[in-house]
């Protein structure tokens, strides 16, 4: 698959998630809506929850109820549930609009009852009171009540009345404040806060209702507010301010009370009378318009272990284009040697290929400047390793073993860049280079839409970035033996999987099987198959240990996947055997406890698995004591864990799993308690940055073997899931480099992962080109300065010089390889530096509604530089692009939050929007600018130049305002006109 065709499938499938997500079920979820004439209230099952909006603004949204067992299994009641918002009432009368719903927890373990009331004068309250009456002695309720815009919140002023009578006021900081929670605390136990945000006063009343009678048979919750976006169970991607009740314990029999009520900001943002200006822009013709992003030195992904630079460059122009012409580059090669080329020449093709051109000096032709050997003196003596030499006319690579000479060719493709005349050189470097750990792997679902993606996936990201595992689960396979359980959607076939091997073992990834057994096994009983072997034929997870005939269906699949894979590692799954329904439930298992039938099963496992001589890896929770590790402990009590570990062989391999973000020493406890029961590990981390630096490092210094970065994006791996969960995918690239450099990892909050993601896999609409064309100075439409200076200029009001844009670069630059034009004092708040547009978050008369900028240069495409200054809710259109050509033409082009465009601070990665700056503002928060290209519709092999008369931006009456920074204009290809 082409990259354009690619990156049309995964646009497509982008703009499909606006209005359906692939993994939610067929039919419409619940929704109820109370509107009066500038506050909207949505009730939706969690996640999505309790939504407030004003002013066209997102205030509230994103609820979640947990009712469980201290300290956190099992759950009584996860919601809103479906049940509860479908079973809702609504009734709407001329003062105030009402929701009620039940909650209902499992076996009536927990029951409530919820009412969330709109008000004629726009206040929304609501109120819940609940009892348990399960089987514990009392239960335990966490309730984030609200995810807070943090565009309204930070950097503004608040005042707090406390539960004692006494107040606390106070500034919430712009930037994020990480650490404990007293760090970043902005009020506890108040029963009155208010927040001076942008859209004026918002007031938070907590406590009963004054005018109804004393309730004392209960425990008061104490509610808080505080910044969540750098908790260490944050998504970088959802940053938010989180409000609600980290935990309350209450007995059985004993109600539990809330109420809250929102003062909602009346008004807010009220739309002004539209206002349009023009201006001239100033073209300046530029013959480098765009060239191929470059940097000086060159930035290597993963980074090595050791780099001196050189003077002068290889070139590989001649090995290049024989590659691309389908030639051998010179006499018949090793099968060590055709391999380096293969991986050398692949990466650089894809790359470069169609720049590359013909050398115009008289040198004779070098198509093969390179010097192998394997095992040598030279080589680093550590496995995977390599010594890369490259010089002026030859690059000379002394490996320790294949995966070490196949590591030197990845590096050696980074190294080159293409040239303004279209030759091919790599920078003169010696390079020394190993890996820290010995596994690093990621763990994939199949895909029921064929394996095209896995494919790009190893060949593009995975092999390039020097991972050696992928870990691919296969619940939904279409297995042979089972074709009742067979997955209309999900299911992929075994010639699809052969593909993946191939292109796996093509780039020296070992894979190893994945398919769940004991928990989580819904794929056994699709299609309402197998549910006399369900330990709970309702909840459809576990099947039952003490029926024979479970272990018929399981290893008669397990047969199958050892014939197709054939593995050295078969990883079982078996992790939260027991969160969902009733273990035990069946007659057989009752006289059994869940750690005993747990263990019978590993039994069972084991006994399968060992004439086969394939080793088992499974998930570690189950086998980990609360205190053991900083989450995902679910043996119960530390003696059951400890049996537990005692039980199972030491041959079997532990993907102990773990996703808060937290520290080394922390991530590294269950390591070592793995360890010194006698096995060995692989640290398995999700998407958090945090977590993915910190457990690589902790994986290091425990000595495990290695780290698995997981993906949960839905069963399957197809254009919507990948687009849907992009960020899930670009976080492969700090794994990489985490893993890599596990003895020195990158910093977290500092490494560019998204944009690295986007650039290997050829995502972006701004592909590498070398392109006449023009720059622009905007410098007599700009309306805003880019310092918010000491007196907070009205546009960036709750700013301040340690959160504005006065850091950008400044005056003729070049951002991912395209010329722009920026202000020349960014730094001066007293001097324009962008075009902003007028906002829900910025109502200032003085800021237009359409801005016109007369071009008339001639282009193919156009490229804008943008940002908003505020967070604006996903795929919600901010304003519009209208390209009118001289001929009379238009073109418009939506600008989408969370697509196109985002706030300057937010580091998300988009195909549509691909970073092209990335910087700190004075106060050391990362901030970004990102291009959207503006092609133009009619362009085509025989497209004839265009002159583009003017642009047009309007604004769309979203929360944050567009701000404009650059303008470029790219005609034609350097050398084809």
């Amino acid at each position: 698959m082409t990259r354009f065709a690619l990156l049309t499938i995964l646009l497509a499938a982008t703009s499909l998630l606006t209005a359906a997500r692939a993994d939610e079920a067929t039919p419409a979820r619940p929704r109820h809506e109370l509107r009066t004439d500038d506050v909207e209230v949505a009730v939706n099952p969690f996640r999505d929850g309790l939504q407030i909006t004003a002013g066209g603004v997102w205030v509230v949204r994103g609820c979640e109820i947990v009712v469980t067992r201290p300290p956190w299994a099992p759950h009584y009641y996860h919601g809103p549930s479906v049940a509860a918002v479908q079973g809702a009432t609504v009734e709407r009368g001329a003062e105030r609009q009402v929701v009620a719903m039940r909650h209902v927890g499992t076996a009536d373990a927990f029951v409530a009852t919820e009412t969330i009331a709109l008000h004629a004068d726009g206040r929304v309250e609501q109120t819940l009171e609940g009892v348990f009456q399960g089987d514990a002695e009392e239960c335990l309720i966490q309730w984030r009540m609200a995810a807070m815009n943090p565009a309204l919140l930070a950097g503004m002023s608040y005042r707090a009345r406390l539960a004692d009578g006494s107040e606390k006021e106070g500034r919430i900081p712009y930037l994020a404040a990480s650490g404990e929670l007293r760090d970043t605390t902005v009020a506890r136990g108040f029963s009155r806060l208010e927040v001076s945000t942008r859209l004026g006063p918002l007031v938070i009343e907590v406590g009963p209702d004054p005018g109804a009678p004393a309730a004392d048979d209960g425990p008061a919750p104490r509610l808080i507010l505080y910044d969540f976006r750098k908790d260490k169970y944050a998504n970088p991607d959802e940053p938010l301010f989180w409000f609600g009740d980290l935990g309350t314990r209450f007995k059985r029999g004993q109600p539990i009370r809330y109420r809250v009520v929102y003062h909602l900001p009346r008004g807010a943002g009220a739309p002004l009378p539209p206002k349009s200006v023009s201006a001239a822009a100033h073209l300046v013709p530029r013959d480098d318009a765009q060239l191929v992003p470059s940097a000086d030195p060159p930035q290597l992904v993963p980074a090595p272990k050791s780099v001196t630079w050189g003077d002068g460059a290889l070139d590989l122009t001649d090995f290049v284009l024989a590659v691309r012409d389908g030639k051998e580059p010179g006499p018949a090669r090793s099968p060590q040697e055709s391999m380096f080329g293969r991986a050398v020449g692949t990466l650089l093709v894809e790359r470069y290929g169609e720049l590359v051109q013909p050398r115009r000096d008289r040198r004779a032709p070098n198509p093969w400047p390179f010097e192998l050997s394997l095992g040598t003196a030279d080589a680093p003596p550590k496995a995977e390793g390599y010594l890369l030499q490259v010089e002026a006319y030859r690059a000379t690579v002394n490996a320790a073993d294949e995966p070490g000479l196949r590591h030197a060719a990845r590096t050696l493709a980074q190294l080159a860049t293409i040239q303004p005349d279209g030759r091919l050189e790599a920078r003169a470097a010696m390079i020394r280079d190993w890996p820290a750990l010995r596994v690093r792997g990621v763990h994939l679902f199949t895909g029921g839409q064929g394996p095209e993606l896995h494919e790009r996936l190893l060949r593009r990201l995975l092999g390039p970035l020097k991972m050696n595992h992928l870990v691919l689960q296969t619940d939904f396979l279409k297995w042979d033996g089972h074709p009742e359980i067979h997955h209309a959607e999900l299911g992929m076939s075994k010639d699809d999987v052969r593909r993946i091997l191939d292109a796996a073992h093509d780039e020296g990834v070992e894979v190893t099987p994945l398919v769940m057994s004991l928990g989580h096994m819904h794929w056994m009983f699709h299609n309402g198959q197998n549910l006399d072997l369900a330990e709970d034929p309702e909840a459809r997870w576990a099947y039952c240990v003490t029926n024979p005939k479970s272990y018929d269906f399981i290893f008669s699949v397990y047969e199958e996947a050892l014939e197709l894979f054939k593995p050295r590692w078969f990883h079982i799954g078996h992790d939260e055997f027991a969160d969902r329904g009733r273990v035990p439930f069946r007659e057989s298992s009752k006289p059994y406890t869940v750690e005993q039938l747990f263990l019978m099963d590993m039994e069972r496992m084991v006994a399968w698995f060992k004439p086969r001589g394939v080793r088992i890896m499974m998930w570690g929770d189950m086998l980990l004591a609360p205190g053991e590790a900083p989450d995902a402990c679910h043996a119960g009590t530390k003696v059951a864990a400890e049996r537990k570990r005692a039980a199972i062989p030491d041959d079997v391999v532990i993907a102990d799993w773990h996703y808060v973000a937290t520290t080394p020493d922390k991530l590294g406890t269950s390591l070592k308690v793995f360890h010194e029961a006698g096995h060995e590990t692989i640290a398995s981390g999700w998407n958090r940055p945090t977590n993915i630096v910190n457990f690589c490092r902790a994986a290091y210094e425990q000595q495990s073997l290695g780290y698995l970065q997981t993906t949960w994006a839905g069963y399957s791996l197809d254009p919507q899931s990948f687009a849907r969960e992009l960020p899930q995918y670009a976080a492969y690239v700090l794994a990489a480099e985490a893993a890599w450099n596990a003895d020195n990892p990158p910093d977290p909050g500092e490494y560019p992962f998204m944009s690295r993601f986007l650039d290997l896999m050829g995502l972006t609409p701004l592909t590498p080109d070398m392109r006449l064309g023009w720059t622009t100075d905007l410098s007599a439409a700009w309306n805003v300065p880019l310092a918010a200076g000491t007196g907070e200029t009205a546009f960036w009001k709750g700013h301040s010089s340690e959160a504005d844009l006065s850091t950008l670069p400044a005056g003729d630059v070049r951002l991912g390889g395209v010329a722009f034009k920026l202000a020349d004092r960014p730094d001066d708040p007293a001097a324009g530096g962008a075009i902003a547009l007028r906002s829900r978050l910025t109502p200032l008369a003085k800021l237009p509604t359409e801005v016109t900028i007369e071009l008339g240069g001639v282009a193919h495409r156009v490229v804008v530089l943008h940002a908003t200054r505020d967070e604006c809710a996903r795929d919600q259109k901010v304003a519009e692009y209208e390209l009118v050509f001289e001929d009379g033409a238009r073109q418009v082009h939506d600008v989408r939050y969370g697509r196109h465009v985002f706030a300057y601070t937010n580091p998300s990665a988009t195909p549509d929007g691909p970073i092209v700056w990335a910087g700190k503002t004075a106060g050391g928060l990362p901030i970004f600018l990102r291009a959207m290209v503006l092609d133009r519709a009619d362009t085509g092999p025989r497209t004839r130049p265009k002159r583009v008369a003017r642009v047009v931006i309007r604004a769309a009456d979203a929360p944050g305002s567009l701000m404009v920074l650059g303008v470029t204009g790219l005609e034609a290809r350097r050398w084809t006109e």
